[in-house]
């Protein structure tokens, strides 16, 4: 079995919000706390969607974030959650 390639997003420069009609985008979310008795936990939220070969990755308002290369068989909504998770650990 062939190690799992890491992923390279390209960094997309800062333009309009992009308008979502022409891709069909889904919506994915990520636990970034888990709840416990004192805390109801928290998420982050973001877009996705499949262009070609390439998965492009959105907040929520439509601004592209990333994109990244998509490998024959590779699973987009779990590209979509790891570039989320690395989005929010940049953050920490």
């Amino acid at each position: 079995m062939a190690p799992k390639q890491r992923l390279h997003p390209r960094p997309v420069a800062a333009r309009e919000p992009l308008d979502l009609k022409p891709l069909e985008w889904h919506r994915i979310c990520v636990t970034t706390e888990s709840a416990t008795d004192t805390s109801p936990g928290a998420i982050e939220e973001a877009h996705f969607a499949i262009d070609s070969d390439e998965i492009l990755f959105a907040e929520l308002d439509g601004r592209i974030m990333s994109v990244a290369q998509l490998e024959p068989g590779e699973d987009a909504a779990a590209v979509a959650r790891r570039l989320l998770r690395g989005k929010v650990s940049c953050l920490l």
